[in-house]
């Protein structure tokens, strides 16, 4: 009997063992994401998108710019200047200054700081989303080093395979076929783990992106649990539609005061040659003539978006109900699955025992061997890819909440 055949229980106990004497309190993982948060280029766009409303909320509380002008006044046509044979011509110098009644520039104002807030709930949505992706990545990456070990295991006995058949060929109890057959599934092995260290890479370099800079990773252990979904009525995703709102809400109020009068106020200082220099003082205001076929229409355009947007709420919650539900389905379904694969894994091993030992007696072929072996490396490798499936489910439902 090979002693390198061991039940699977106590292989994945001491794996664990090993990996929880490398467990740092502080936290690679938790690290990871801390860094990711105040350095990843996805986060700080939010900073600057932030600073943007803030100042043109302030920009919207100024005036605009004043008009300054100069003119040339009643010119008799044999002479394009101010002469003083003509008393009525002369030089014009203005200024004149359109001023928006303090409501609308305050109202104006109160849009861009509910687009800060809507920036600000944008920015939580995308710090959920990436702490999810950092951890899936990291639990994918994690996950390679088990892999690792259990293809070390399986070649450990493909190798014992080897050994077995060169040793009944020699007897004439296997065939040379029987040899080929074995180091063919060693090969095999081999080439899956060259891809594994490949795969390794390429993940360390996701993790790099989604961190913001390159980092050194150590492997260590992870472990999550279903977080509370009973309440999702502050779920990110809700708070940014609901905030979108607030912003529509905002802009309705000032679409309800756009006819009300703009003044423009100008002042002109006329020089005459012949006569007394002139003074002119004029004031002028807006009238809303086209009120209903433009300001009160793009009111009632604004109020429609709103409710469009209500919709657009009660529907995400909804889908956050569908994903959550769905997600938990997932999750028990997989439980289920582990269960019975180690259930299933111990009946192979055992199998796999008793056929080894009527191989030994020349009671069994080769082949059904390698057959059986290569059904448990399957079953091992399932086992593990359901493992990490039920593990990445975990930060997916953190998201949602």
């Amino acid at each position: 009997m090979n002693p390198n055949f061991k039940n699977t229980s106590i292989y994945y106990m001491l794996l664990l063992v090993l990996l929880f004497l490398g467990i740092s309190y502080a936290g690679q993982l938790e690290e990871l994401i801390n860094t990711a948060l105040e350095n990843s280029p996805r986060l700080k766009r939010y900073d600057y998108l932030a600073s943007s409303a803030i100042k043109r909320g302030k920009y919207s509380l100024s005036l605009p710019n004043p008009v300054f002008y100069f003119g040339l006044s009643n010119l008799p046509t044999s002479k394009l200047y101010p002469t003083s044979k003509e008393p009525m011509s002369g030089y014009t110098i203005g200024i004149s200054q359109m001023y928006t009644l303090p409501i609308k520039r305050q109202l104006e104002n109160s849009v861009y700081k509910s687009q800060r807030e809507e920036i600000r709930k944008d920015l939580e949505v995308e710090k959920k989303e990436l702490i999810r992706d950092l951890k899936v990545k990291y639990l994918e990456w994690l996950y390679t080093f088990k892999r690792e070990e259990l293809l070390k295991k399986n070649l450990s006995e493909a190798a014992f395979l080897i050994r077995l058949a060169e040793e009944n060929y020699r007897y004439a109890k296997a065939t040379l076929s029987d040899v080929i057959l074995a180091r063919t599934k060693r090969i095999e092995l081999e080439s899956m783990l060259v891809g594994l260290q490949e795969e390794r890479k390429t993940l360390e370099e996701e993790i790099s992106y989604l961190v913001g800079k390159r980092v050194d990773l150590r492997p260590e252990e992870v472990d999550f649990h279903a977080p509370n979904t009973e309440d999702l009525s502050h779920s990110p995703y809700l708070e940014r539609i609901k905030a979108q709102v607030e912003r529509l809400k905002a802009e309705l109020q000032r679409l309800k005061v756009e006819h009300y009068p703009d003044l423009e106020l100008m002042l002109e200082y006329m020089v005459r040659p012949a006569m007394d220099n002139l003074v002119s003082l004029r004031v002028g205001f807006t009238i809303p003539v086209w009120k209903g076929k433009k300001e009160d229409l793009a009111v009632l355009s604004k109020e429609e978006e709103i409710r469009s947007k209500l919709e657009e709420l009660k529907d995400t919650q909804l889908r956050l109900i569908r994903e959550m539900n769905e997600l938990k389905v997932q999750l028990e379904a997989k439980k289920r699955i582990l269960k019975l694969l180690d259930d299933l894994l111990k009946e192979k091993e055992t199998e796999a025992k008793a056929l080894e030992l009527a191989y030994t007696y020349s009671k069994a072929d080769l082949r059904d061997v390698v057959k059986l072996y290569q059904e448990l490396w399957d079953l091992r490798m399932k086992r593990l890819e359901v493992e990490l499936s039920i593990q990445k489910l975990y930060p997916a439902l953190e998201a949602l909440i």
